[in-house]
C-alpha cells in the first residue's frame, strides 16, 4: 500500500520558475536539462496537444512540423504550496508517491455522434494520471508550461476509483493539475486510487444515490 506520506510543502526560498502568462501559484523546481529532445512519439503527442489547444486542423501543418522538438526539462511542479513530482525524479526506494495525480479536463460527452445529430457537451472530467516529466516549450512565441503523462483507466466501484490499466501517453497544461492521489493494492491484486477525504464521501454517496 503507498501510504498518504507526502511531500507537499515547499521551501519560501525556492520560487522557482513561473512563464509568463501563469499565476504565480504556478512553478517548476529542480531543472534537469535545458535542451531535452523529445522522442518521435512524444513530438507526435505534443503536436496533437497544440491541435486542441491552437484548433489546427491537421497534424500536418507546417507550424507543427517546424516546432522547436527539444523542450526544458524540470523534475517537480509546485501549486500553490503543494509539490507534485515527475516518475524520473522519484528514487526507486522512495516510499513516497508524488507523482500519482488527479487532474480535470474538458470531454465531449457526444464525441461518438456527429455534430448533426447531437451537439458538443463539453464537461470537466476527472482523470488519473502519473505524471512523467515537466517541461517549458516555446510555441507560437509563448512559452507553454507544460507536464507529460500517463492516463489510467479507470472504473467508480461502490465510490471507489478501480485502476483499470493504461489508457495513453500525451502532454498537458500544468493548469489542468488538481490534488495528489495515493493508491492501495489490495490482496487480489487490484488497485485503487485514493483522493481526499472530501472528494471521496462525494463519490460514495453519488454512488449511493445520495
Amino acid at each position: 500500500m503507498e501510504q498518504f506520506r507526502w511531500v507537499t510543502k515547499s521551501s519560501s526560498k525556492d520560487k522557482g520558475y513561473c512563464a509568463p502568462g501563469y499565476q504565480k501559484t504556478y512553478a517548476f523546481l529542480q531543472l534537469k536539462r535545458e535542451h531535452y529532445p523529445l522522442s518521435a512519439i512524444q513530438i507526435t503527442h505534443l503536436h496533437k496537444h497544440y491541435m486542441t489547444v491552437y484548433d489546427i486542423p491537421t497534424i500536418t501543418n507546417p507550424e507543427l512540423r517546424q516546432m522547436d522538438t527539444q523542450v526544458q526539462l524540470w523534475y517537480e511542479c509546485r501549486v500553490d504550496n503543494t509539490i507534485f513530482q515527475g516518475h524520473r525524479s522519484r528514487r526507486q526506494d522512495s516510499t513516497r508517491l508524488n507523482n500519482l495525480a488527479c487532474i480535470a479536463q474538458l470531454e465531449d460527452r457526444n464525441a461518438c455522434f456527429s455534430d448533426a445529430v447531437r451537439d458538443r457537451d463539453f464537461q470537466e472530467t476527472d482523470w488519473y494520471v502519473y505524471v512523467q516529466f515537466y517541461c517549458v516549450h516555446k510555441f507560437r512565441e509563448r512559452h507553454h508550461m507544460l507536464m507529460y503523462s500517463s492516463y489510467r483507466r479507470t472504473a467508480v466501484v461502490e465510490g471507489l476509483v478501480e485502476d483499470k490499466g493504461h489508457r495513453c501517453d500525451g502532454f498537458q497544461d500544468i493548469c489542468v493539475l488538481r490534488h495528489l492521489c495515493a493508491k492501495i493494492t489490495r490482496q487480489n491484486g487490484k488497485v485503487y486510487f485514493m483522493d481526499g477525504s472530501e472528494k471521496m464521501e462525494e463519490r460514495i454517496c453519488e454512488s449511493l444515490g445520495i
